[in-house]
């Protein structure tokens, strides 16, 4: 069967297509937000922060692998017996300027204002 002549309609050849942001840049902007607080997974989905976390431990991981930001890690348990173990984030100390830095950045580049500083946190 030939091929000429049909439009491929999942084709994006030579289009550039616009993304909103990824999700770590959320991710990351929530967890300077939050502080030594920290973030769960049960936090960030709640509407909050505008990203589903249901994989949030993919991206703590991105971040600290593409760019270097330690985030800090403790497992606690709910109330109950029988709830499920879950994972606190933070930013480290020593990370934290760089953190700020880069989120400031990826604002700058959506054009929003860059509305973090040290003095604030």
């Amino acid at each position: 069967m030939s091929r000429i002549g049909k439009k491929n309609l999942n084709s994006n050849h030579g289009q550039k297509i616009k993304r909103n942001h990824p999700i770590k840049w959320r991710v990351l902007e929530a967890l300077i937000r939050q502080g030594k607080q920290g973030l769960t997974g049960d936090e960030g989905g709640s509407g909050n922060y505008g990203f589903k976390t249901r994989y949030l431990n993919t991206y703590v991981s991105q971040l600290h692998k593409s760019h270097g930001i330690t985030i800090d890690r403790q497992t606690e348990r709910k109330d109950h017996i029988d709830a499920e173990p879950y994972t606190r984030y933070w930013i480290a100390d020593d990370s934290l300027e760089a953190a700020i830095k880069m989120a400031n950045y990826q604002r700058i580049r959506r054009g929003e204002k860059a509305p973090f500083s040290e003095v604030a946190l």
